[in-house]
């Protein structure tokens, strides 16, 4: 098949704009020398309702079945209109024709480019699966940020004070689990450093995060290796979200692990508190 240059867009849910919290839910593709005109769109709308409180199920439906259509309407035109000099010819310009006033919460994303050896209907498909459907997977919950995100920002504290180096992975197993750390350090028994993100989009996540943390410290309680577990928190960066964030933080304090939390105001005062241990106790040679 002879080759056939592309463009499209995404086209992305905008929950609130003011939080940047989006996802993609479709896709618009056109090939003008194919005379092509392609869209596909997530009619599902389970994974926004779990994503986004509030999300009004009913009338995304609605919007995109607009939009469904008016695509439908436009590609008859395409063998009338010569050259296709008369219309755009890119994947943004053909949605502000067919739909010149998007719905608020709807967008659509910068046009990209590519060449197609295969049909446009399976290059519609493939980009589908690729800027859509892969999102479902990628977090379950919906992170604004991982705790590997969260984790930065405490290791450049700890790094001023010239001990992140000697944190390691450390891995405790029992007859029934495994549960490794990324960071952890030994003083006779085992001191695990546990980045533990709260920033969520729905405020329900939190507490499903904090039971998941309680439940591992109880099936540690009484490891023989493990002496202390210190949770550094990740903050919700929605303000919605603060009375949930409250009552997780008070879900963590129930375990029966000897345990420390700290909140990311506290990194600095974290990696003195630290860096002090680790002189008295000999981990780290004293400055």
């Amino acid at each position: 098949m002879k080759a056939v240059p592309y463009t499209f867009a995404v086209i992305r849910y905008i929950h609130d704009r003011g939080a940047g919290e989006i996802l993609n839910v479709g896709v618009v593709v056109c090939a003008p020398e194919a005379g092509f005109i392609g869209a596909r769109v997530e009619q599902k709308f389970e994974r926004l309702s779990k994503a986004f409180s509030g999300f009004d199920g009913d009338g995304y439906r609605r919007a995109l079945a607009r939009f469904s259509e008016s695509v439908q309407r436009l590609r008859p035109r395409l063998d009338e209109l010569p050259g296709l000099r008369p219309i755009p010819t890119t994947a943004p310009e053909i949605i502000r024709l067919i739909w010149p006033d998007l719905d608020l919460s709807l967008s659509a994303g910068p046009v990209l480019s590519g060449i197609a050896t295969e049909p446009m209907d399976r290059v519609t498909e493939t980009l589908f699966a690729r800027m859509v459907s892969s999102q479902g997977a990628a977090r379950p919950d919906v992170e604004r940020r991982s705790d590997e995100e969260v984790w930065v920002g405490y290791q450049n504290s700890l790094r001023n004070v010239r001990i992140s180096h000697r944190l390691t992975e450390k891995v405790f197993t029992g007859p029934d689990f495994e549960i490794k750390f990324d960071h952890a350090f030994q003083n006779q028994k085992w001191h695990a450093v546990q980045p533990v993100t709260m920033d969520f989009i729905r405020a329900e996540s939190l507490q499903d995060k904090a039971t998941k943390w309680l439940g591992t410290a109880s099936v540690l309680e009484g490891h023989p290796q493990i002496g202390m577990l210190h949770i550094l928190l990740g903050e919700p960066r929605l303000e919605s979200h603060r009375p949930a964030y409250e009552k997780a933080k008070n879900l963590l304090h129930k375990m029966k692990l000897r345990h420390e939390i700290f909140e990311e105001r506290d990194a600095e005062a974290f990696a003195e508190q630290l860096a002090a241990y680790m002189r008295e106790h000999g981990i780290v040679e004293d400055e």
